[in-house]
């Protein structure tokens, strides 16, 4: 009747992942280039390196946030000092 077709996911989550993801933003991007690597259809291929290009720039954002907050608590914590 039907072939059956194995959907391959780019990332592959847990519940604990899901609650901390923004801790593994480029562990997301490592599967999913992975995912991408063994990929044999090239749409599939294609979204893999899609989504990793995606978790690379939410790492870099949430770096530059990180950074961005530090400086800018710096003061806050001299004074309670």
């Amino acid at each position: 009747m039907g072939r059956a077709v194995r959907r391959v996911s780019c990332v592959r989550t847990t519940p604990e992942k899901r609650m901390a993801h923004h801790l593994n933003y480029r562990e997301n991007a490592a599967q999913a280039r992975r995912d991408a690597d063994t990929a044999t259809l090239a749409n599939v291929r294609e979204r893999c390196l899609r989504a990793e290009a995606a978790w690379l720039d939410m790492a870099e954002r949430e770096e530059r946030v990180a950074a961005a907050r530090a400086i800018r608590e710096a003061p806050r914590v001299i004074e309670l000092i």
